[in-house]
């Protein structure tokens, strides 16, 4: 009984710190399943903003969703498009540099490739570089940036593990 006594007792002082949840609407247009994939990051913050990933719109086939990178410089209250684009894909897994460069990894269910975006802070985040690879499809996937080494590892569940020298 004082085991239950303290654990109210506890939850209700933790209660009484709680600050309110604020939800902002990144897109109303998106449609389910627009973060699909718990594994892999969609949501990155830097000096710069935070930017998030999301499929807009599908297709039936799957072979023609539209991504985007979102940012917001307001703390998250609003977000706008930094790139859009179309292609057979899940959307895709984000990752950030200390000194606010992004890179996002795609895969492409066409083709059995990935792909590599490298959004510049310095470009402002305009005309990403895009980088093929070879053979990185797959439905399930994650990304893990090693900054010290200039590493940004690549795992997807096809078997392969892409170790890609920044």
């Amino acid at each position: 009984m004082l085991t239950v006594v303290s654990s109210i007792a506890v939850a209700i002082s933790m209660a009484a710190s709680l600050s309110p949840i604020e939800i902002t609407l990144v897109d109303e247009e998106a449609v389910g399943y627009a973060t699909f994939q718990s594994h892999n990051r969609k949501v990155v913050q830097n000096a710069r903003g935070i930017f998030i990933t999301h499929i807009r719109t599908r297709n039936e086939e799957y072979t023609a969703q539209t991504w985007r990178l979102s940012r917001s410089v307001d703390g998250g209250r609003t977000f706008t498009t930094v790139y859009e684009a179309t292609h057979a894909t899940n959307p895709p897994v984000i990752e950030s540099t200390s000194s606010g460069d992004l890179y996002l990894i795609r895969p492409d269910f066409e083709d059995g490739n990935a792909y590599l975006y490298r959004f510049l802070s310095e470009r402002d985040y305009v005309d990403p570089v895009i980088s093929e690879i070879p053979g990185g499809a797959a439905g399930k996937f994650a990304a893990a940036l090693d900054e010290a080494r200039g590493t940004l590892y690549y795992a997807s569940h096809n078997n392969r593990v892409h170790v890609l020298d920044l």
